[in-house]
């Protein structure tokens, strides 16, 4: 038996009951989240001995430990970070390294200091158990769109939550853009210049393809290049657009992608 521990760079912190008001600085506290009947700690490791912040570290207890049995983990602490970072729709990105102590208490302080994101915080009430939905396809999806959250680029984070939208209609474009059109006008938003296309067409041709492809075949395509600042708001708009589309797409395929409990009162 082992314990893994994966650093979280997140502004997401939290409690094990309600925040007073009054409270001007809560402090966030280690908690243990069950999610697929598995259970995750989340350290709230104390300030380092300067006074410095410290990162929220995710674990979970591996038995047997045995390289297939830390390889499953390893998954199941991501899945597990992705339905957080769908629940509270904010970043909750994790270090690429991971490491593993003999350390047998699932919550014991010891864990890692970066990544860090310690600029402010979002404290919560700490849920007691998530369940996703087993879909597979939807655990991808989950899992996109918070790449989409983690990145601070507009440029990458639209490719993302392009790539969520797609997988919430199985790569069925007819159906993503009638949804898109439906979208558009239920919400009022449309980037569009020209009612000669789709909103469809519009983000696939003058957003989705230029993102993904710099160098296009013919001249007359359209550009993107992220240092321009016209280019990096249209991207910064089209991208929380998507963000939006893409999230409303996963809760109308999967009404309960996320069964959330909070404890009781």
């Amino acid at each position: 038996m082992a314990r893994l521990e994966i650093p979280v760079r997140t502004h997401l912190r939290f409690r094990k009951r309600v925040v007073l008001v009054l409270d001007p600085a809560p402090t966030p506290e280690t908690v243990s989240i069950t999610c697929d009947g598995r259970e995750f700690g989340w350290l709230a490791i104390g300030p380092t001995p300067m006074g410095t912040p410290t990162a929220p570290t995710a674990t979970t207890i591996v038995t047997p430990d045995s390289p297939e049995e830390w390889r499953e983990s390893v998954g199941d602490v991501q899945r597990f970070l992705s339905a957080l970072a769908f629940h509270y729709d904010t970043h909750v990105d994790s270090g690429s390294q991971t490491t593993g102590t003999g350390e047998p208490d699932l919550l014991h302080s010891r864990g890692f200091y970066r990544p860090h994101d310690h600029v402010s915080f979002r404290m919560e009430l700490a849920p007691v158990q998530i369940d996703i939905d087993k879909s597979s396809r939807l655990r991808v999806a989950l899992a996109v769109y918070r790449e989409g959250l983690n990145v601070t680029s507009p440029f990458l984070s639209f490719l993302a939550f392009w790539n969520a939208l797609d997988a919430s209609f199985d790569g069925d474009e007819g159906a993503r853009d009638a949804f898109l059109a439906a979208e558009a006008a239920i919400s009022g938003t449309d980037p569009r210049t020209s009612r000669s296309q789709s909103i469809a067409t519009y983000l696939r041709e003058h957003t989705r393809n230029p993102v993904a492809h710099t160098i296009r075949r013919d001249s007359t395509m359209t550009h993107i290049d992220p240092d321009l600042p016209g280019d990096r708001v249209r991207l910064e708009r089209d991208s929380e657009l998507v963000r939006r589309f893409a999230r409303k797409a996963i809760l109308a395929r999967w009404p309960n992608a996320l069964t959330v409990q909070m404890p009781e009162p």
